[in-house]
């Protein structure tokens, strides 16, 4: 065989490929390993996180839940308020014009005018 220097050659780098292969491999398994220890070191934290968070997030709702009903009920007391002072304006209104045509029948239509000036003799 004539090649014999060059396929012995070409075996060598096949060889050092397949061993950086191999290395590469057992590298990248390591480093997988120490990864997945890690991540199961930090799941029951993330755990007692996300339970933190969903106590949290409960009582959140709780207060927005309370706080909206708070809300419908001074809408509902102011609501009702202005009723009542509409209500009270209207028969202040009513009892106004009822007690204006009262003094214009009793005392005239000068009645509910500036009061006349009183001469002074002197």
């Amino acid at each position: 065989m004539p090649e014999t220097p060059l396929v012995t050659i070409l075996l060598g780098v096949i060889s050092v490929c397949l061993v950086a292969i191999t290395v590469t491999a057992l590298l990248t398994a390591r480093e997988f390993r120490m990864t997945l220890r890690r991540l199961n070191v930090m799941l029951p934290r993330a755990d007692r996180a996300l339970q933190d968070a969903q106590r949290s997030l409960a009582l959140m709702r709780h207060c927005v839940t309370r706080a909206d009903l708070a809300a419908q009920r001074v809408e509902a007391v102011v609501h009702a308020a202005c009723d009542a002072a509409s209500e009270a304006v209207t028969r202040f209104s009513q009892w106004k014009g009822q007690a204006q045509q009262f003094l214009a029948q009793r005392f005239g239509n000068g009645a509910g005018s500036e009061p006349r000036p009183h001469h002074r003799r002197g």
